[in-house]
C-alpha cells in the first residue's frame, strides 16, 4: 500500500496558522496528523473554438499563468492509451489520473463479471495484461481509476456492486503480478454515494474493494445550483464532500481525492463563484482536511443534453478564472506563490432558513433589511448547512423557519449566533432541556426592556412596541447567574432578548465559543415589525456582525 507522508517542514507554518483560524471558528479539535506533500492541483480540460486537447491545456494554462500538476484523462478499455497527447501531458510534469471505462469503442458494455473471471488464455485477461503492461511502461507516477462512478445508473448494464469490486480486484491482482509499480488504484465514485441512505444500493460502503487493493478513494464533486432545472441550493464544496472526509476516517491509510469538482456561476451574485473557490482553497488546510491528496477541476460543459445550463467552465468569469488561479499558486497546492495572507475578518451574514427557494415572508423581510443596510448576505438552507460554512462570515443568523433537526450544528462556531428558533435553544446550550418550560412561544407585541444600557437595547427603557399586533414569538430562559447571560428585555414576563457574551458560563457551564443572541420573533413576524421591533432587530444584527463589541 501506498502510504501518505509528512509534507515538508515549509508548510508547517501554514498548517500551524490554519489551526488557529479553525479552532478559533471551530473550538477545540483534535490535533492534525502529518499530511503528504503539497496536494496536487489540476483539471480535466474540455476544448472549444476548434482547439485540440493539448492547445486547450497550453491556453487554460496561459490564462491562469501557471502549469496545471494533475490532469483527468478519459478513456475506453479498447482505446489507445498512451497516444502523442497524453506523452506531450508526461513530458511536461502533469500527473495523470486515467480513467478506463469498461466499454468499447463500438459501444459494447464489458461485464464486469467477465474481468472479475478472467483466466489466462482468455481474451478479457490479455486486455489486462495489455493494460498493465502500458501502465508499467509509462514510467511516471500514474492513478488508475477503473469503471468511475461505477454506482451511477448509466453503469448498470455493467453489472452490481459485488461484479464491480471483484472486477476490481482481479485488476489489481494481475497488474501486480505483472510488475506494475508506478500505480496507484483510486476509487472514483459520485458524490452523492456518500451521503445517501446506508441501504441504497449506491452507497459507497457496498462498492469498496477492500484497503489491500485500494490506494485512494475519491469523489467527483459539484455544486449544481439551479443548473439541473430545479434549486437545489447553493452548497459548499465543505458541505458537499464533508461525507466524503467522514468515509476517508474509516480508511486513514488511503488517499482522499476530487477527481472532479466543479460549480456553476450564480448570476444573481457575480462573485459568488469565484468565493466558493476561495473558500475550497482554504477548506483544504484545516486540520482534520490533510487525507486529501489533489483535486481537479472539471474544466468543460455538462455533456449530458439534460442539463445544458451547467457549464462548469473554471474561467466562466474573470473572478472565477483568478480564484482558481490563486489556488494554483498557493504553496499548499503546489504553487511558487508566496503563501496568502490569512483571511480578513468575516463581512457577510449567513442567514440559515427553511428554504432558501420559497423564503417565508418573515425571511424575506430579514432579507431585504440585512441587504437594505448594506450587509451581504449568503442564504444557507438548513438541510445541507455545515459549521464550515460559518468560514468567513461576520456571524450566523438562524431564522426560525429552520427545522428543530439543526439542532447544534452552530453550537460550537466562534462567530456570533444570533436566532429566533426557540426549539434550538437547548441545542445551543442557551437554555434548559424542557419544552414549553425552559423555551417556548408566547403571544406578545410589546417586550420589556430590563437592560437599558446593553447595546442590544438600541437606547430603548420601558415598554417598546415589537409588532403592530400580537404575534407567536420566541422565549428562552437563559442562565443568568454569574458570568452568565443577560437578558436585556422580556416578553408576556419572559426573556425573550437575551445575550452570552464569548466566554459566558452557558446552560451546563460550558464557555461560550462566541456571542449568542436570542431574539423574539417568528417565521413571519419579522414581516409585520413595528419601529421599535425593528430598532432592536437591527441593533441585534449589528450586534452580531460586529462581533459583540459594544459601539
Amino acid at each position: 500500500m501506498n502510504r501518505i507522508r509528512p509534507r515538508p517542514a515549509q508548510r508547517r507554518g501554514l498548517l500551524a496558522l490554519s489551526m488557529v483560524l479553525t479552532t478559533a471558528l471551530l473550538g477545540p479539535i483534535a490535533p492534525a496528523t502529518a499530511a503528504a506533500e503539497p496536494m496536487i492541483w489540476g483539471a480535466h480540460v474540455g476544448r472549444r473554438g476548434g482547439e485540440s486537447e493539448q492547445q486547450a491545456v497550453q491556453n487554460l494554462e496561459a490564462s491562469l499563468g501557471q502549469s496545471l500538476r494533475g490532469s483527468r484523462i478519459f478513456v475506453l478499455w479498447d482505446q489507445q492509451f498512451p497516444d502523442s497527447y497524453h506523452n506531450w501531458l508526461r513530458s511536461t510534469n502533469h500527473t495523470l489520473l486515467l480513467s478506463v471505462k469498461a466499454r468499447r469503442l463500438n459501444g459494447q458494455r464489458i461485464p464486469w463479471s467477465s474481468i472479475a473471471n478472467a483466466a489466462p488464455g482468455q481474451a478479457i485477461y490479455d486486455d489486462i495484461v495489455s493494460w498493465s503492461a502500458r501502465i508499467k511502461s509509462w514510467g511516471a507516477p500514474i492513478y488508475f481509476i477503473f469503471n468511475h462512478e461505477p454506482e451511477a445508473s448509466t453503469n448498470l448494464q455493467n453489472g452490481d456492486a459485488t461484479d464491480f469490486k471483484n472486477a476490481w480486484r482481479r485488476i489489481v491482482t494481475v497488474f501486480r503480478a505483472q510488475g506494475v509499480t508506478n500505480a496507484k488504484y483510486l476509487l472514483t465514485m459520485t458524490d452523492y454515494s456518500f451521503f445517501v441512505n446506508p441501504t441504497d444500493r449506491r452507497r459507497a460502503e457496498k462498492w469498496y474493494p477492500g484497503d489491500d487493493v485500494v490506494d485512494g478513494i475519491g469523489a467527483d464533486s459539484y455544486n449544481w445550483y439551479t443548473c439541473r432545472g430545479s434549486n437545489e441550493g447553493w452548497k459548499s464544496l465543505q458541505s458537499i464532500i464533508e461525507p466524503l472526509r467522514q468515509f476517508g476516517t474509516q480508511h486513514p491509510g488511503e488517499e482522499l481525492w476530487l477527481p472532479e469538482f466543479a460549480t456553476v456561476e450564480d448570476p444573481a451574485q457575480p462573485n459568488r463563484k469565484a468565493a466558493w473557490l476561495a473558500a475550497a482553497q482554504a477548506l483544504f488546510k484545516q486540520p482534520g482536511w490533510e487525507q486529501f491528496r489533489g483535486l481537479l477541476y472539471f474544466h468543460t460543459e455538462h455533456d449530458n443534453s439534460q442539463y445544458p445550463a451547467c457549464d462548469w467552465w473554471a474561467d466562466s468569469s474573470a473572478q472565477s478564472r483568478d480564484a482558481f488561479a490563486a489556488m494554483g499558486a498557493d504553496p499548499y497546492f503546489g504553487g511558487a506563490a508566496e503563501p496568502p495572507p490569512p483571511p480578513p475578518p468575516g463581512s457577510g451574514l449567513l442567514f440559515v432558513v427553511g428554504d432558501p427557494a420559497a423564503l417565508t415572508t418573515g425571511d424575506t423581510a430579514v432579507r431585504n433589511r440585512l441587504t437594505a443596510a448594506g450587509h451581504t448576505v449568503t442564504l444557507a438552507d438548513d438541510g445541507t448547512v455545515t459549521a464550515g460554512d460559518a468560514t468567513g462570515q461576520a456571524a450566523v443568523l438562524i431564522s426560525a423557519s429552520v427545522s428543530s433537526s439543526l439542532t447544534s450544528r452552530f453550537r460550537d462556531v466562534a462567530v456570533p449566533v444570533l436566532t429566533w428558533k426557540p426549539w434550538i435553544y437547548d441545542d445551543m446550550r442557551m437554555t434548559g432541556a424542557t419544552a414549553d418550560v425552559s423555551y417556548g412561544n408566547v403571544s406578545a407585541s410589546s417586550a420589556v426592556i430590563t437592560a437599558a444600557g446593553h447595546p442590544l437595547a438600541a437606547g430603548r427603557t420601558g415598554t417598546v412596541g415589537l409588532y403592530a399586533t400580537n404575534q407567536t414569538i420566541g422565549f428562552g430562559i437563559p442562565d443568568t447567574g454569574a458570568g452568565g447571560a443577560t437578558t436585556v428585555a422580556t416578553v408576556s414576563g419572559q426573556p425573550g432578548i437575551f445575550v452570552y457574551e464569548s466566554g459566558a458560563s452557558m446552560v451546563g457551564g460550558t464557555p461560550a465559543p462566541g456571542c449568542r443572541i436570542a431574539f423574539p420573533a417568528s417565521a413571519t413576524s419579522p414581516a409585520a415589525f413595528a419601529s421599535g421591533g425593528g430598532a432592536l432587530f437591527d441593533a441585534a444584527v449589528g450586534y452580531a456582525a460586529e462581533n459583540c463589541a459594544a459601539p
